[in-house]
């Protein structure tokens, strides 16, 4: 790491989401935000040096080349959240709505018009149509 730290910006592109402490509290309890894809979060000095280990390696120091050979898999970047990786989450939300909204076509079709079910495939209606 340079002498002099600049804050910077990370983004998860890892379906299950990217886990960065945030804050120790003790030795035994701390805080973390999971970044799912298409989030980011904007490293301090103070952020960087928790996920810092004893030998002095950070895993955000990781290029996509070392998190491959690492993890076998991309799980995050460096800087802004690229147009594709927010188009792909959009795709992916249409797909889950989608989806679920089949389900609850397909719920017993004597389910009362006021059912929970029903507005919630409208809530999911208006959002596809938008």
């Amino acid at each position: 790491m340079p002498d002099k730290f600049e804050q910077f910006e990370i983004y998860s592109v890892d379906p299950s989401g990217v886990e960065v402490l945030t804050r120790a509290e003790t030795e035994f309890t701390a805080s973390s935000v999971n970044l799912l894809p298409g989030m980011s979060l904007t490293i301090t000095k103070a952020v960087y040096d928790l996920q810092t280990d004893r030998e002095g390696s950070n895993w955000l120091d990781l290029d996509h080349e070392a998190q491959l050979a690492r993890w076998s898999r991309v799980r995050f970047g460096r800087g802004a959240v690229p147009e594709s990786v927010v188009s792909q989450v959009e795709a992916q939300r249409h797909a889950e709505l989608a989806r679920e909204l089949d389900t609850l076509k397909r719920l017993n079709p004597h389910v009362a018009r006021a059912s929970a079910a029903t507005l919630r495939a409208r809530e999911i209606e208006a959002e596809l149509a938008q």
